[in-house]
Protein backbone atom coordinates (compact mmCIF):
# COMPACT_ATOMS: atom_id res chain seq x y z
CA UNK A 1 0.00 0.00 0.00
CA UNK A 2 1.28 3.45 -0.89
CA UNK A 3 1.15 5.69 2.18
CA UNK A 4 0.98 9.41 1.47
CA UNK A 5 0.26 12.72 3.14
CA UNK A 6 -3.38 13.67 3.08
CA UNK A 7 -3.95 17.28 2.05
CA UNK A 8 -4.49 20.12 4.49
CA UNK A 9 -7.95 20.50 2.99
CA UNK A 10 -8.70 16.87 3.86
CA UNK A 11 -7.76 17.56 7.49
CA UNK A 12 -9.72 20.83 7.50
CA UNK A 13 -12.85 18.97 6.36
CA UNK A 14 -12.39 16.36 9.09
CA UNK A 15 -11.84 18.94 11.83
CA UNK A 16 -14.78 21.04 10.59
CA UNK A 17 -17.04 17.96 10.58
CA UNK A 18 -15.93 17.02 14.09
CA UNK A 19 -16.78 20.54 15.22
CA UNK A 20 -20.13 20.56 13.40
CA UNK A 21 -21.19 17.06 14.44
CA UNK A 22 -20.23 17.27 18.13
CA UNK A 23 -23.26 18.65 19.97
CA UNK A 24 -21.57 19.77 23.18
CA UNK A 25 -18.57 21.33 21.43
CA UNK A 26 -15.95 19.30 23.25
CA UNK A 27 -13.73 16.35 22.47
CA UNK A 28 -12.00 14.28 25.14
CA UNK A 29 -8.73 12.46 24.54
CA UNK A 30 -8.42 9.64 27.04
CA UNK A 31 -5.72 7.31 25.71
CA UNK A 32 -2.92 8.68 27.89
CA UNK A 33 -3.46 6.58 31.02
CA UNK A 34 -2.52 7.16 33.75
CA UNK A 35 -2.64 10.84 32.77
CA UNK A 36 -6.00 12.59 33.12
CA UNK A 37 -8.17 13.04 30.01
CA UNK A 38 -7.54 16.10 27.86
CA UNK A 39 -10.53 18.29 26.99
CA UNK A 40 -10.44 20.11 23.65
CA UNK A 41 -12.92 22.93 23.04
CA UNK A 42 -14.12 22.94 19.45
CA UNK A 43 -14.98 26.64 19.68
CA UNK A 44 -11.34 27.62 20.24
CA UNK A 45 -9.14 28.06 17.19
CA UNK A 46 -6.09 26.85 19.14
CA UNK A 47 -7.82 23.53 19.88
CA UNK A 48 -8.90 23.17 16.23
CA UNK A 49 -5.24 23.72 15.28
CA UNK A 50 -4.22 21.12 17.85
CA UNK A 51 -6.67 18.54 16.50
CA UNK A 52 -5.48 19.15 12.93
CA UNK A 53 -1.86 18.84 14.06
CA UNK A 54 -2.57 15.59 15.92
CA UNK A 55 -4.02 14.17 12.71
CA UNK A 56 -1.15 15.56 10.63
CA UNK A 57 1.48 14.15 13.01
CA UNK A 58 0.12 10.61 12.88
CA UNK A 59 -0.18 10.70 9.09
CA UNK A 60 3.37 12.05 8.82
CA UNK A 61 4.67 9.39 11.20
CA UNK A 62 3.15 6.66 9.00
CA UNK A 63 4.63 8.24 5.84
CA UNK A 64 8.04 8.59 7.50
CA UNK A 65 8.05 4.97 8.63
CA UNK A 66 7.01 3.69 5.20
CA UNK A 67 9.51 5.79 3.27
CA UNK A 68 12.33 5.84 5.84
CA UNK A 69 12.14 9.62 6.29
CA UNK A 70 12.21 12.00 9.22
CA UNK A 71 9.96 14.81 7.94
CA UNK A 72 8.05 17.21 10.17
CA UNK A 73 4.92 18.77 8.69
CA UNK A 74 2.88 21.51 10.33
CA UNK A 75 -0.83 22.06 10.04
CA UNK A 76 -2.87 25.13 10.86
CA UNK A 77 -6.61 24.71 10.70
CA UNK A 78 -8.62 26.84 8.30
CA UNK A 79 -12.29 26.54 7.44
CA UNK A 80 -12.61 24.11 4.52
CA UNK A 81 -13.31 25.51 1.07
CA UNK A 82 -16.68 23.73 1.18
CA UNK A 83 -18.57 23.18 4.40
CA UNK A 84 -21.49 21.16 3.09
CA UNK A 85 -19.92 17.69 3.00
CA UNK A 86 -22.48 14.97 3.72
CA UNK A 87 -22.04 12.48 6.56
CA UNK A 88 -21.31 9.73 4.01
CA UNK A 89 -18.56 11.85 2.44
CA UNK A 90 -17.12 12.59 5.90
CA UNK A 91 -17.18 8.87 6.72
CA UNK A 92 -15.27 8.07 3.55
CA UNK A 93 -12.78 10.90 4.12
CA UNK A 94 -12.16 9.63 7.65
CA UNK A 95 -11.62 6.08 6.44
CA UNK A 96 -9.27 7.39 3.75
CA UNK A 97 -7.31 9.28 6.40
CA UNK A 98 -7.13 6.17 8.58
CA UNK A 99 -5.75 4.17 5.66
CA UNK A 100 -2.91 6.71 5.40
CA UNK A 101 -2.14 6.79 9.13
CA UNK A 102 -2.93 3.34 10.54
CA UNK A 103 0.39 1.78 9.52
CA UNK A 104 2.13 3.91 12.15
CA UNK A 105 3.52 1.74 14.95
CA UNK A 106 1.84 4.03 17.47
CA UNK A 107 -1.59 4.14 15.75
CA UNK A 108 -3.44 1.84 18.14
CA UNK A 109 -2.76 4.11 21.13
CA UNK A 110 -2.85 7.41 19.27
CA UNK A 111 -4.98 10.47 19.82
CA UNK A 112 -5.49 10.50 16.05
CA UNK A 113 -7.19 7.10 16.18
CA UNK A 114 -9.42 8.27 18.99
CA UNK A 115 -10.35 11.44 17.07
CA UNK A 116 -11.20 9.35 14.01
CA UNK A 117 -13.39 7.04 16.10
CA UNK A 118 -15.24 10.02 17.54
CA UNK A 119 -15.73 11.51 14.08
CA UNK A 120 -16.95 8.21 12.62
CA UNK A 121 -19.52 7.79 15.40
CA UNK A 122 -20.62 11.42 15.09
CA UNK A 123 -21.07 11.07 11.31
CA UNK A 124 -22.96 7.78 11.66
CA UNK A 125 -25.41 9.44 14.06
CA UNK A 126 -26.13 12.04 11.34
CA UNK A 127 -27.03 9.50 8.64
CA UNK A 128 -30.60 9.64 7.36
CA UNK A 129 -32.77 7.23 9.32
CA UNK A 130 -30.32 6.74 12.18
CA UNK A 131 -32.43 8.55 14.78
CA UNK A 132 -35.54 6.56 13.84
CA UNK A 133 -33.82 3.16 13.81
CA UNK A 134 -34.34 0.88 16.80
CA UNK A 135 -31.53 0.87 19.33
CA UNK A 136 -32.07 -2.69 20.51
CA UNK A 137 -33.58 -5.39 18.33
CA UNK A 138 -35.66 -8.21 19.80
CA UNK A 139 -37.83 -10.92 18.28
CA UNK A 140 -40.74 -8.46 18.10
CA UNK A 141 -38.87 -5.43 16.72
CA UNK A 142 -39.85 -4.31 13.24
CA UNK A 143 -37.53 -2.54 10.82
CA UNK A 144 -38.26 1.15 10.41
CA UNK A 145 -39.36 2.13 6.91
CA UNK A 146 -36.83 3.94 4.72
CA UNK A 147 -37.44 7.67 4.41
Amino acid sequence: MNIQQVSDEHLNVMVHALRTYTPDGTVWLTRHAPSPPVKLDLDHDSDLDRIGQILRDENTHAVNQRHNKDDVVFHQHHPPRHDDWTPVQVLKATLAYQSQACTSTRWECSDAKQLCEQLLYAAIRRLDGYAQAPWMITETTLPTPEA
